[in-house]
């Protein structure tokens, strides 16, 4: 399965992808995260353990974290997760130039296993319910913080 989420902000590319890659801070400016810790830290990512909410629940789990400066992309692939729900699940960050000057972001998740105790509808309410609503709230966060941040500087 595979999904994505989209916004535009309307800042400079290099703020907005310094703020996204700087995960250890997300919990700063997105209140839906509880932690974001280094397990392992190196100058192009490492090992992350982190803890969200959706709606009372705790989701937690353990990625690996690459930031790809080439291309402009931020990459998690999630080795652990609660209940295993999202364990192997690829996360890719994209961020674009637009022909106005502003910057698409995209995250994309690809679950590349199907998660056995889930049937297909379950799995797309895991979808929705759970990656659409972090991945909505996480770009509506980031464009906050760096609109926000843009207006303050002029």
């Amino acid at each position: 399965m595979k999904h994505t989420c989209e916004t535009v902000i309307q800042a400079p590319f290099n703020t907005i992808f310094l703020a996204a890659a700087d995960v250890a801070r997300w919990p700063e400016y997105l209140s839906h995260y509880r932690y974001n810790r280094f397990l392992q830290h190196s100058p192009s990512g490492g090992v992350l353990k982190t803890s969200w909410t959706r709606t009372g629940l705790s989701i937690n789990g353990i990625s690996e974290y690459h930031i790809d400066t080439m291309n402009h992309q931020l990459h998690f692939h999630h080795t652990h997760s609660s209940f295993g729900a999202l364990a192997g699940m690829k996360v890719t960050w994209d961020f674009t130039h637009n022909f106005e000057g502003d910057v698409a972001v995209s995250i994309t998740h690809v679950l590349k296993k199907r998660v056995p105790v889930l049937g297909a509808a379950a799995e797309w309410l895991l979808i929705k319910a759970l990656l659409d609503d972090n991945a909505t709230r996480t770009l509506a966060g980031l464009k906050r913080k760096v609109e926000m941040q843009l207006l303050i500087q002029n």
